[in-house]
């Protein structure tokens, strides 16, 4: 048998980001993401350490390759370390303090009895990364009647891409499915989507946004308000969006919260991005437009701001929650 097959225990360390440039990574919003990308494959969190953003995992052997697969679909994961136990094989070995690359143990040593051996397996593109920034990506504008390519609008609020990819991971749907987001801005979700292999449906107020949104896209992109979206009822598998901070704007965010129920399908989630003392009003809408919520998950924001995600879902009812009635495209 070859050396790398023997071992009495193996499991995986999923090593979580500690920061993502605006801010810190909150431990329970990393663990929440890895749970729903995983929730096809039969592993399990063993244990954690919030402390240093760490999660361990048990799996069947031959679940590595998936869990590879999966690693770069993670927002907030930095690296994936092998842990093989050898049970009683460290008695009698002298103790080495364990080697690290970053923050990353590798290397054998002996813990209690055993002997562990720690193998770096993945770790994340950084420059990839970086490169999918908005502060670094150019976007389409159009300004003074010509479409010009900028990085000077917009882009002040910087949604992430590791954030807009958690989003997109907590609203739970796989390849194909066809996610809109109503408040598009400079198409960070919608980039991250279709790289994800999802079908898209984006639009915002501002006209001046439509070049950028259409080319990030990859087809039409609408100039809409987002309180009467020209969408089909039950037509979207997921919304994912950050509506506008400004004050003049959380009139329109609140009427959306209608509208994002009517266009979801029955067991569709809504994950929306708001920042912490705007949340009452439209979750208050949402409600009563038969919305529930099934999660919140913290986001560190630049400057101090905490943004809560609100994972919201339609109820998978025969009756229209919105409305009260059979759906009649169902």
């Amino acid at each position: 048998m070859p050396e790398s097959e023997r071992f009495d225990r193996r499991t995986w360390v999923v090593h979580f980001r500690t920061s993502r440039g605006a801010g810190g990574v909150e431990h329970a919003t990393a663990r929440a993401e890895l749970i729903a990308a995983a929730r096809h494959l039969p592993v399990a969190i063993v244990h954690e350490h919030a402390a240093f953003n760490r999660v361990w995992l048990a799996a069947p052997p031959e679940c590595e390759a998936k869990l590879l697969a999966l690693m770069p679909r993670l927002g907030y994961a930095e690296a994936l370390t092998r842990v093989d136990t050898h049970v009683g094989a460290g008695v009698g070995v002298q103790h080495r303090p364990p080697e690290k690359i970053e923050r990353w143990l590798v290397g054998e040593y002996r813990r209690g009895d055993d002997l562990e051996v720690h193998t770096l397996i993945w770790r994340a593109d950084e420059e990839a990364r970086r490169a999918r920034s908005p502060h670094l990506r150019q976007f389409k504008m159009r300004l003074d009647g010509e479409v010009q390519r900028t990085l000077s609008r917009r882009q002040h609020r910087r949604l992430s891409c590791c954030d807009a990819m958690v989003m997109l991971n907590l609203a739970r749907v796989d390849d194909g499915a066809l996610v809109v987001d109503p408040f598009a801005g400079i198409g960070g979700i919608v980039l991250e989507a279709r790289r994800f292999g999802y079908r898209c449906v984006c639009g915002d107020i501002f006209a001046a946004l439509a070049p950028g949104l259409r080319e990030m896209a990859g087809g039409p992109a609408a100039v809409w308000n987002a309180a009467a979206l020209p969408l089909p009822a039950r037509c979207a598998d997921a919304v994912v969006t950050e509506p506008p901070y400004e004050a003049e704007a959380q009139e329109e965010v609140i009427r959306a919260m209608p509208e994002i129920a009517r266009i979801l399908r029955p067991g569709g989630r809504a994950v929306i991005m708001m920042q912490q003392p705007l949340i009452g009003p439209p979750l208050q809408a949402a409600t009563e437009a038969g919305l529930r919520e099934r999660e919140r998950c913290l986001v560190r924001r630049a400057r101090g701001m905490r943004a809560p995600i609100l994972v919201l879902e339609r109820p998978t009812a025969d009756c229209d929650p919105v409305a009260g009635e059979p759906d009649e495209h169902e």
